[in-house]
Parts: structure tokens; C-alpha cells; sequence
């Protein structure tokens, strides 16, 4: 870990500690982090987008229990993995399918028991695109969601529990619905009703438009 940032405030937004420490890069030159820096949220930004997945709820535009076949074609057309047997490699893995009998809805991608898995914790779902001389599963910003996460669930919906981008897909089904009613993006979305109102001025979903966020970011690391 190459730098932190702390940053303690009582209720009326006092400061109570604030401190950082460290460099904004791995590098031997690296300049001081400091709290003029940004950083990627990576999983946190689940919680943004439940909340407008939520908000889209509160005012009609989706249902927690509805079926998202209309909406997350992609997704809903997905058969269902029902045996995996490792082998010595990924590409030499067995695995069978079946169709999905159950439906798929939002309260399921936001509960991640909608059977979207990370290829990084499913060897299955590695042998899966192994299979099919793909690559490993793509999650930067500019990676379309359809590639990043169109793979075979690892259950019925409901019938488990697996940690994986279901609220990627979340975040399309609130784009779509907002779109079909002559809404705009859900960088549009949360930035009016979640960042702004928080006075988040340095949060958005899209980095590529933001120079001044690009520009102070940290640099992330990866042990091993």
C-alpha cells in the first residue's frame, strides 16, 4: 500500500483527524498523496448504484420483482451452469448447461442472488471463456457490461449466493428504464440525484470525461 488518506469528522463536520501519508504511485519519484487526489471506488460504487436503482423504484420506473427479460435480453438469455469438473487447465474443464427456469429480477442483482459470478472467484466461469478462447473477464470503465459479465449464471436465480457484477447489470437496467422514458445516461442519474446532492464534485461512473478526476488519480496496486 503505497499511500493512505484518513479523515475522521464529527456530526456538524468538524475535523476530528486528517492525516495522509505516503506517495499516489508505486514509483520511486511518485509525489506525495494528499486529499486533492482521487481514487477509484472499485466495489463501493455498488452501493451508488443500488441507490438509484432504488430511486427508479420509488418513482415507477422498475420493479424489484419484475422479470428483466425485456430489459437485460443479454443476461436473461444465459443458460445456467449445472456441473463443472476442473482439469488440469481451464480450456480442458468439463461443463454442462441447462436453461433458466426461474425469473430474474432486480431485487436479485442487488442481493447478488441473481447468479452473476467474477470469473477472478468461479473457476467455472474461467473455464467457461477458456472454452471458448476468451479472454479473462474485462472490468475498466470502457469495458461494455455485456462482455464484462454475459456469462453463464452459477445458480437459479434465488437459489444462491455469489458475489459478482449483478449490480453492473443493475446499472444497466436503471439506464434502460430511464432511457425508455426519455431519460439519459445513469452518469446523468447519479450525478442529479446522488453526487450533487452530496456535493460529491469529484464522483462519476465515467472517468474518460472527467480530465481533472483522470489527473489526480491514484495510481492502484496489485500484490503478487
Amino acid at each position: 500500500m503505497q499511500g493512505v488518506l484518513l479523515h475522521a469528522i464529527d456530526r456538524k463536520g468538524n475535523d476530528i483527524y486528517k492525516r495522509a501519508a505516503g506517495t499516489s504511485a508505486l514509483g520511486p519519484t511518485s509525489p506525495p498523496i494528499s486529499f486533492t487526489n482521487t481514487i477509484r471506488l472499485a466495489s463501493c460504487t455498488k452501493l451508488v448504484t443500488t441507490i438509484a436503482a432504488l430511486q427508479c423504484v420509488e418513482r415507477g420506473l422498475l420493479a424489484l420483482d419484475a422479470p428483466l427479460d425485456a430489459l437485460l435480453p443479454e443476461l436473461c438469455s444465459q443458460p445456467i451452469i449445472t456441473s463443472y469438473n476442473a482439469a488440469s487447465s481451464a480450456a480442458a474443464a468439463s461443463l454442462t448447461f441447462a436453461q433458466r427456469t426461474k425469473p430474474l429480477t432486480l431485487r436479485h442483482l442487488l442481493t447478488h442472488t441473481s447468479g452473476v459470478g467474477y470469473d477472478t472467484l468461479q473457476p467455472a466461469l474461467r473455464a467457461h471463456r477458456a472454452s471458448r478462447g476468451e479472454a479473462g473477464q474485462t472490468t475498466t470503465p470502457s469495458a461494455a457490461i455485456a462482455t464484462a459479465f454475459g456469462v453463464p449464471l452459477l445458480f437459479e436465480p434465488g437459489d444462491g449466493w455469489a458475489y459478482g457484477g449483478g449490480l453492473d447489470w443493475a446499472g444497466v437496467a436503471v439506464e434502460r428504464a430511464l432511457q425508455t422514458h426519455g431519460g439519459g445516461e445513469l452518469e446523468d442519474c447519479v450525478q442529479e440525484r446522488v453526487f450533487g446532492p452530496l456535493g460529491l464534485r469529484d464522483s462519476t461512473f465515467r472517468l474518460e470525461r472527467r480530465e481533472g478526476v483522470r489527473e489526480r488519480l491514484v495510481e492502484m496496486a496489485l500484490k503478487g
